[in-house]
C-alpha cells in the first residue's frame, strides 16, 4: 500500500494536482464495495459519480496526460457497481473493455489484472466454475512480448509462442502495484470454487447411488410372488 500511496502521489503532482476519483479506488482496493454493495442507497450514488466522470473524462480525452488509466479505472469501477447493481451483463461488459488494453498502459497497469479476475467473478456467481477457474488463473499468469501475448499455462509452465527471442519475454502484471493482494483474492475464489465443485460431484454421486438403489429395489419388486405368477411369466397365456 505504500507503494501504491507514493505511485498515486506521483501521478497527483504529474498531471496538475489532480487524480480522478481517489477515494473510490481506495474503497475498491480495500474491498469496500463488498460491503457498500449491499444497500442499493449507497451503490446507486457511486455509480451516478462515475458516470458523470466518464463524460468528463471523454471531453477532456485530448488534454489529458493518462487518459487511457483514468478511462479504465472508472470502467472498472463502473463495472464493479453494476455487479453489485444485479446487472452481470453490463459488467461483464465493462471488465473485457477493460481487459482490451493490456499493454496500452503506461501506468496502473494493476487494472488489467483487476478486471479479469472481476469477470471471473462474475463467471463463479453464474456457476460457470471451469470458466471462472480459468480466467482467474490467466490473470496471474500472461506475459507480453514485444505487443505479442504468450499465455503462461500453469500446467508444465509452456510457453506458446511464435517469437524469435523469448527471453526477452516478461511479465506485463509482474510486480505491478497491489499484486499480492490481488493473489489472495484471486486464492480465495479459488478455494470457494473448488470447494463448490467437490460438493457437486459429491450430490451428483449421491443421486447416482440412490438411483440405482430404486432401480434394483423396482427389479425386486417385479419379481414373481407366487408359484402361479412363475408359470405365468415363464408361459405367457
Amino acid at each position: 500500500m505504500e507503494k501504491f500511496a507514493l505511485r498515486k502521489s506521483e501521478r497527483f503532482l504529474e498531471q496538475g494536482n489532480v487524480l480522478v476519483l481517489p477515494a473510490l479506488e481506495l474503497i475498491y482496493v480495500w474491498n469496500g464495495f463488498k460491503v457498500l454493495g449491499k444497500s442499493w442507497s449507497m451503490i446507486e450514488p457511486m455509480f451516478i459519480l462515475i458516470e458523470r466522470h466518464l463524460s468528463i473524462t471523454e471531453k477532456e480525452k485530448n488534454q489529458r496526460l493518462f487518459y487511457l488509466e483514468d478511462f479504465c479505472l472508472l470502467t472498472l469501477l463502473k463495472g464493479v457497481c453494476l455487479k453489485h447493481m444485479k446487472s452481470p451483463l453490463q459488467a461483464e461488459e465493462c471488465f473485457q473493455i477493460v481487459s482490451q488494453h493490456r499493454g496500452t498502459l503506461k501506468r496502473d497497469s494493476f487494472l488489467i489484472p483487476y478486471a479479469m479476475y472481476e469477470r471471473g467473478l462474475l463467471l463463479k456467481d453464474q456457476g460457470n466454475f471451469s470458466e471462472a477457474l480459468d480466467l482467474l488463473e490467466k490473470s496471474k499468469y500472461a506475459c507480453l512480448v514485444h505487443h505479442k501475448y504468450v499465455l503462461v499455462e500453469k500446467v508444465s509452465y509452456i510457453f506458446y509462442s511464435f517469437i524469435s527471442f523469448p527471453f526477452f519475454c516478461r511479465n506485463d502484471f509482474k510486480d505491478y502495484l497491489l499484486q499480492s493482494r490481488l493473489h489472495f483474492r484471486i486464492h480465495s475464489a479459488q478455494i470457494e470454487i473448488r470447494a463448490k465443485l467437490k460438493q457437486s460431484k459429491k450430490a451428483t454421486s449421491r443421486k447416482t447411488s440412490g438411483q440405482e438403489s430404486v432401480n434394483g429395489l423396482d427389479s425386486m419388486l417385479a419379481l414373481p410372488s407366487t408359484e402361479q405368477e412363475s408359470i405365468d411369466m415363464i408361459n405367457p397365456r
